[in-house]
């Protein structure tokens, strides 16, 4: 009877390992790093053109100018993708028969939701648990409200050292989300889209008490002078100006709950 129960054992764990996807496609950063976070990173067969590939994956694409012939090849048994306007993307899946899988990494909670989802479907569920309670300490450490309204400028250029087509955290974006999960006022409150573009006149308007914004260590110093020159910003007269130059911030991934502790940590 003994033998028969460790049988049966054996039998059950079998199915429960082939249930999980073991050939999987990622098309996009955030996805992959959280799957390498959880310790899956053996089961990508392919990513995009923008992840990191230190084993010299094969390149299948992103949500646009997705290679379908080179993704057939490899026999994948989840393709991975985020939730974009995707729906031409998805009916091929469709008619090929893939096994696909949307994650929404557009807020805070979406995130976490992707984690849990990707624990699951990849058999990492201890990790994933893990990694949460490491996300939701991050993003309750230090705690507190303030009044204090903060701009996030996504991406920015310079022109004769002045700085030119920004774009910054809307409220519907995971930067908005994230000032908010901070405890701060979004500066760009009743603008319109994700990432609405701003000109010198509406920075004036908008007025935030701080500004974050992302630049490249080598464009540092140029940075710095040009937004000195916007002396009419209080964040500026008052020394809130502050470069986010660490490129984990930038991906939606697990490691963006890292600006919330940035935030925290300058926001005075």
């Amino acid at each position: 009877m003994d033998r028969m129960k460790l049988v049966l054992f054996f039998l059950l764990f079998s199915f429960q390992t082939m249930a999980f996807s073991k050939r999987v496609i990622s098309t996009s950063p955030s996805v992959t790093n959280i799957i390498r976070e959880l310790g899956a990173g053996d089961k990508l067969v392919a990513v995009s053109p923008y992840c990191e590939n230190e084993k010299s994956l094969p390149i299948t694409g992103t949500n646009f100018g997705f290679k379908f012939e080179k993704a057939l090849s490899l026999r994948p048994d989840l393709i991975i993708l985020p939730k974009t306007n995707s729906s031409k993307l998805i009916s091929n899946f469709k008619k090929l028969n893939f096994h696909y899988l949307e994650l929404d990494h557009d807020s805070v909670d979406g995130i976490r939701t992707s984690i849990s989802i990707l624990g699951k479907e990849l058999g990492y569920e201890s990790k994933a648990k893990l990694m949460l309670k490491t996300f939701d300490k991050k993003l309750m450490a230090n705690y507190r409200e303030s009044n204090k309204s903060v701009l996030i400028v996504v991406s920015s250029s310079l022109s004769h050292g002045k700085i030119r087509d920004l774009y910054s955290a809307g409220e519907e974006s995971l930067y908005g989300d994230l000032i908010r999960k901070a405890g701060f006022k979004i500066a760009t409150k009743g603008l319109k889209g994700g990432y609405p573009a701003i000109n010198t006149e509406k920075l004036m308007a908008l007025n935030p008490d701080v500004i974050f914004y992302f630049a490249k260590k080598e464009n540092l110093d140029s940075y710095v002078k040009a937004w000195q020159k916007l002396s009419f910003l209080s964040a500026v007269k008052n020394k809130q100006v502050h470069a986010l130059l660490d490129n984990k911030l930038n991906i939606p991934d697990h490691h963006i709950v890292d600006l919330v502790t940035v935030l925290r940590e300058k926001v005075l």
